[in-house]
């Protein structure tokens, strides 16, 4: 009987601790200081919440203007394409002063 009662202590003791821990927890989700610890190489850095917000914007601006940048590049590549293809053509279509053709004759008996 003495060991069941001890077990029956323990137990309750550690669902007990269990039980206040995610009482914490959720009262700290709920109740958020206007810290946030970010974890960088050296050691742990406290910011405000309100500069950490303001990084992740700068962050998705940028990465906005790099894909608005690669973008117009792609638009502007296009268009240099076009002229080439254009000047080109051009370049093409001219007829040349001399041929190969017409500086060596083809001789039928050879």
């Amino acid at each position: 009987m003495e060991l069941l009662g001890k077990k029956t202590d323990t137990i309750s003791t550690t669902y007990a601790e269990k039980a206040t821990k995610v009482k914490a927890k959720k009262a700290a989700r709920v109740m958020s200081s206007s810290f946030v610890i970010t974890s960088t190489s050296d050691s742990d850095v406290i910011t405000t919440r309100e500069s950490h917000r303001t990084k992740q914007m700068e962050r998705r601006l940028k990465e906005r203007r790099r894909r608005v940048a690669k973008n117009t590049s792609v638009a502007e590549r296009r268009k240099d394409h076009v002229v080439a293809t254009v000047s080109k053509a051009q370049k093409l279509a001219r007829p040349h002063a001399i041929s190969p053709a017409e500086e060596e004759p083809v001789s039928a008996g050879r």
